[in-house]
């Protein structure tokens, strides 16, 4: 009995916070079904849009160097419609962030959940601090 109800909490969890965010032919497909599309979102890309069923881009993604330019280091995602921006330092490309969106509930189908996004932006975001020391 134990066993039945650990594999159904499981199955459970699973399907409630696992969806599946697959980038195919253009469009950003969860669970199955098409929420959006995208544009430029390889894995050789620089940049990735996504596009709302409206054909406006809601989410601009592009990936930043350092201070010397040379050392692409993180991804800079900015909410069009909002103009809120986030520094994403760790490691992965395009698709991770557009499942981390999908994860913390902030792109709902082909829109931004405003709400969502503050939550998003406290917990992901790691803007650098440009310290003067010329005092």
């Amino acid at each position: 009995m134990k066993k039945f109800l650990l594999i159904v909490g499981f199955s459970i969890s699973c399907l409630v916070f696992g969806q599946e965010v697959k980038l195919k032919k253009g469009m950003i497909e969860v669970g199955g079904n098409v929420w959006a599309k995208y544009e430029k979102c390889g894995g050789f890309d620089s940049e990735c849009s996504v596009i709302d069923k409206d054909n406006n881009e809601i989410v601009f993604m592009k990936t930043a160097g350092n201070a010397s330019g040379k050392n692409y280091d993180r991804i800079e995602i900015t909410f069009i419609n909002t103009g809120e921006k986030v520094e994403y330092r760790k490691f992965g490309h395009f698709k991770k962030i557009i499942q981390l969106l999908v994860d913390n509930k902030v792109l709902n189908e082909d829109k931004i959940e405003s709400e969502k996004l503050k939550n998003f932006i406290l917990k992901y975001d790691e803007k650098t601090v440009k310290l003067n020391y010329n005092n």
